[in-house]
């Protein structure tokens, strides 16, 4: 998919890896959804994983 963006293959790989960081924001929006996760309602949950899954694509 990165790929698709322009990405090269070895700059996924270091994102994977954790060896390039991301960028703050998105960096928040991950932040956001581990704790929505960890600590929302049900309701919370299926809507912040489903906007982390479907939002992207």
């Amino acid at each position: 998919m990165g790929e698709g963006f322009g990405m090269k293959r070895a700059e996924v790989i270091a994102f994977a890896e954790g060896e390039r960081p991301v960028l703050r924001d998105v960096q928040s929006l991950i932040d956001w959804i581990w704790f929505v996760n960890a600590k929302g309602s049900l309701a919370e949950v299926v809507a912040a994983t489903r906007f982390a899954i479907e939002g992207v694509t």
